[in-house]
């Protein structure tokens, strides 16, 4: 059934491309084309990771590497930028079916995935448009959701953190919760909204959660996760902080 969603959703995406392209030329969306295409001609890795669009947005950085490798492939195009976001539309499909159907049951994970390809025409263009910015943070933000839920909602994982025991997948779990959600925030600012509430519900279901174990497994995977965004603003003033145009260090 996953199989013939994503190819009804490749579908009406390419059917929209090729029919209606011309309306997804957006400047900001290009600009991490160019980057892309300077990190071919030699520009180095470190210059685009020194020229987000956005000081606070890494996604723009991760979008341009992704789409380097898709000119690599396709040839530096509008097409082959445009087949980053549709890259992203297949994932966020996929994580949101998989936690769906784990948790919700088949039905449920079928009627969303319907009304994910068939959504209203503003959502849909705009999941053309490859910013790395608010709509493929979605990604991140349902994989977070699908660590939390595989922990606190799978019988087996949940008691293993009742009682504090050793357990391997569920170490993993929390790296991988931490590690999404660390350069999730890194990605987009966006994902805060995303961390807060895992925190909030963490808080409801164990009130001394920061006292176990798990906690700080999950708070080391968040470090390495944060890393590219710590790597860039110390070596940028803290520019991924700015208010009101100034910089922390200036205000």
């Amino acid at each position: 059934m996953l199989i013939f969603l994503i190819i009804t959703l490749l579908f009406t995406k390419f059917y929209a491309l090729f029919n209606v392209g011309a309306l997804y030329y957006n400047f900001e969306g290009l600009y991490r084309g160019w980057m892309a295409k300077e990190l071919l001609d030699g520009a180095g890795w470190w210059y685009i990771f020194n020229h987000p669009y956005f000081q606070a947005e890494g996604g723009s950085v991760t979008i341009s590497y992704i789409a380097s490798l898709f000119f690599l492939i396709f040839g530096g195009s509008f097409f082959s930028l445009t087949l980053v976001s549709i890259l992203f539309s297949v994932l966020i499909l996929t994580v949101f079916y998989l936690l769906l159907k784990r948790h919700f049951g088949i039905y449920a994970a079928i009627m969303f995935s319907f009304l994910f390809i068939f959504s209203p025409n503003r959502f849909f263009y705009h999941s053309l448009f490859t910013t790395g910015a608010h709509f493929q943070s979605i990604l991140f933000t349902i994989m977070g959701l699908f660590c939390f839920f595989e922990i606190f909602f799978n019988e087996n994982y949940y008691k293993a953190y009742i009682e504090n025991a050793p357990n391997k997948k569920i170490n993993l779990l929390f790296i991988y919760m931490g590690i999404i959600s660390g350069f999730g925030i890194y990605f987009d600012y966006i994902y805060i909204i995303m961390l807060i509430t895992i925190i909030l519900f963490w808080l409801f279901i164990d009130r001394r959660f920061f006292l176990k174990k798990y906690f700080f497994v999950f708070l080391s995977g968040f470090l390495i996760g944060l890393l590219p965004w710590v790597v860039y603003n110390c070596t940028h003033n803290f520019m991924g902080l700015v208010i009101n145009g100034y910089a922390p260090s200036e205000i």
